[in-house]
């Protein structure tokens, strides 16, 4: 990894040539003294252009990473100040399709446990209710879940003051009492 780093840091001073220099007297050489990895289809240095490419290769990870740290660390932040991930709807709409989910994915270690927080896949639905300009039931739903969160009785163990509190329910006890809500 160290290698490819400094690789993309010196790439100026380490290729050996011009990673966009066309010698039409070189195409598809193979790999030579003056060429290590050979030319490729328009006579270009192989290895200049791999050391070259490490260098986009390193910037598209910093930007990735930091993209990750500025945005997802205030996110995750803002999430746990209201409750934490599983409180949070999703969705991801494209020009082809859209999806709907809870942000913070699955968790399959805890399937069929019965106890994991409904309300992100909730409210995720109420999401796509107001996609679909379904805007009354929507805030209808939304409503309902926040009256059975308020009342505090049948929520799940994270949403209790203490999360070995006894009286916490599951899953479908929680969505159970958000339809009722909904009647």
């Amino acid at each position: 990894m160290l290698i490819f780093i400094v690789m993309a840091l010196f790439a100026p001073s380490v290729a050996p040539h011009d990673p966009v220099a066309t010698s039409w007297g070189a195409i598809r050489k193979a790999p030579s003294a003056a060429h290590w990895f050979g030319t490729d289809e328009i006579g270009r240095d192989v290895l200049s252009r791999v050391i070259w490419g490490t260098r986009a290769s390193l910037l598209a990870g910093v930007v990735s990473v930091s993209i990750s740290l500025l945005l997802g660390v205030p996110i995750g932040l803002a999430a746990g100040f209201i409750g934490g991930l599983g409180l949070a709807p999703g969705a991801n709409i494209g020009e082809q399709g859209m999806v709907f989910e809870a942000t913070h994915g699955s968790a399959p270690k805890y399937a069929g446990l019965n106890k994991v927080n409904p309300t992100a896949v909730i409210l995720s639905g109420a999401l796509m209710l107001k996609y679909m300009n379904e805007t009354a039931a929507a805030d209808k739903l939304e409503r309902a879940v926040a009256r059975v969160i308020a009342e505090g009785k049948s929520v799940t163990y994270d949403l209790k003051a203490d999360r070995n509190d006894p009286s916490a329910v599951g899953t479908s006890q929680m969505a159970d009492a958000i339809i009722a809500r909904l009647r």
